[in-house]
């Protein structure tokens, strides 16, 4: 009988360690692109989900698409919030939580000259873009792109250089809370495309997006209801 009662202890063993919750990290290193949304908004929000339960957040600016290729290959545990259009062919990249927000990709164009989506379409003009957005509005549009894309590795550089004329056209994106900051920069906008944006982790940290997501979705919930009501 006592080979059967080492293969009951060792089963009840293995139920037990079963049980018990994977235990959560102790720090996080999370990349951002610096953007007016994610460095006065996202990341006080994300801090504070993860100082919820004791996880000590540090944040990496990378430029645009390098965050997502450190993040997808673990080199970062995850990003801070980043445009559903442009993250889903990282396979090793997991949403966490509700949308963070709605964001637009916007057309900008230098003073008064002709602005309208069909300037894409047409050869002749330069657009200066990043590397992400690029691969974005490639996906919206397929093959009937026209115009030549200028890429940089800065989206907060964008409105700038267009606004100083350096650039004709750009591409760059906004949120609701962000977009009235374009209005003192000598550019008009069209909107081409509006998508959602979340939190991201690298899959091996799934089991903590199922605790950080409920979080995130009430401190959401507080700032578009300050009273807590």
């Amino acid at each position: 009988m006592r080979p059967l009662i080492v293969v009951v202890c060792l089963s009840l063993s293995a139920l037990c360690s079963a049980a018990q919750p994977e235990a959560l990290p102790s720090s996080l290193t999370l990349s951002y692109v610096n953007h007016p949304a994610i460095t006065g908004r996202f990341i006080p929000l994300i801090r504070e989900a993860y100082r919820r339960l004791d996880i000590d957040v540090t944040f990496v600016e990378q430029p645009s698409a390098r965050n997502l290729m450190f993040a997808d290959k673990g080199i970062v545990d995850g990003d801070v919030a980043y445009s559903d259009l442009l993250f889903k062919e990282y396979t090793s990249l997991i949403p966490v939580g509700p949308s963070l927000t709605d964001v637009t990709f916007l057309l900008l164009c230098h003073g008064e000259l002709p602005c309208n989506r069909e300037l894409l379409f047409q050869a002749g003009e330069t657009f200066v873009l990043t590397a992400a957005s690029m691969d974005g509005m490639q996906r919206l549009y397929a093959d009937v792109i026209r115009a030549d894309l200028y890429t940089i590795n800065h989206l907060s550089r964008i409105p700038e250089l267009v606004s100083d004329g350096r650039f004709h056209y750009g591409i760059y994106v906004v949120t609701p809370q962000t977009s009235h900051l374009l209005d003192s920069l000598n550019v008009a906008s069209v909107e081409l495309h509006t998508t959602y944006t979340h939190h991201l982790l690298n899959i091996k940290h799934a089991a903590l997006a199922t605790r950080v997501a409920p979080i995130l979705e009430q401190l959401l919930g507080q700032q578009s209801d300050p009273s807590g009501e």
